[in-house]
């Protein structure tokens, strides 16, 4: 174990951004950070090395929470507060979660530090705080950067798969056929609600290609004769 972290600090050493005092320090012990300024290079070994039990403790921000399949077995939830916001039961839920992740591990532990009073309340309200619904956010921007992550990774290659299969994979898809009137919920394809409720989707998925295109982005080649 002892060769291993030494091993992962010498792989940071050699990274772009060299190695950092304080990881030098507490690497060795099998504990290092992990937050949205590391550079790629740097959340890769370190991620890395928690996986394979180098490293047996991550301090992290609450962006790991997110994002990141690093599973482990316990999860300590030191403050109440991220930032100048409070600790929301979404957010305490994608921490929590970490721990104890199915596949993974038979087992897990999430421990909340509150100081007593006024902080205990609130962390037990956490624990069975009702979450918002989902609600999708592919609109705009954030559905033409998607559209080019999945063309550019080779998960698309047609428009017609663009505009079928992956449009239907979205919960958006699913958001606007359950909501549009007289789809009865059935969602079959010849109900006039369900045609309402896919025609937005689908009108800004052809927008988002047609933008794509604008921004020589994106080349649609017409089928050959």
């Amino acid at each position: 174990l002892r060769e291993r972290r030494l091993q992962t600090t010498e792989e940071l050493k050699q990274s772009p951004a060299g190695l950092c005092p304080v990881l030098a320090r507490t690497v060795p012990s099998g504990v290092a950070y992990h937050h949205a300024g590391l550079t790629v290079e740097e959340r890769s070994i370190i991620e890395a090395a928690f996986r394979s039990g180098t490293l047996g403790c991550l301090c992290a921000t609450s962006t790991l929470a997110a994002g990141v399949n690093l599973p482990c077995r316990r999860v300590i939830i030191r403050s109440l507060r991220v930032g100048s916001e409070g600790l929301d039961g979404t957010r305490f839920r994608q921490m929590a979660g970490r721990a104890g992740r199915a596949g993974y591990d038979d087992a897990g532990e999430c421990i909340v530090m509150a100081r007593p009073g006024r902080e205990v309340a609130q962390a037990r309200g956490l624990f069975h705080e009702e979450l918002a619904p989902l609600r999708s956010a592919l609109h705009g921007q954030r559905l033409s950067r998607l559209v080019l992550e999945v063309v550019s990774l080779g998960l698309v290659r047609t428009v017609g798969a663009l505009e079928g299969e992956f449009r239907r994979s979205l919960l958006r898809y699913h958001e606007e056929l359950d909501g549009a009137p007289d789809s009865g919920g059935g969602g079959a394809d010849d109900t006039s609600g369900a045609v309402v409720g896919r025609s937005r989707l689908l009108a800004d998925i052809r927008a988002a290609v047609a933008y794509l295109q604008e921004q020589h982005l994106l080349r649609v080649e017409e089928p050959s004769q």
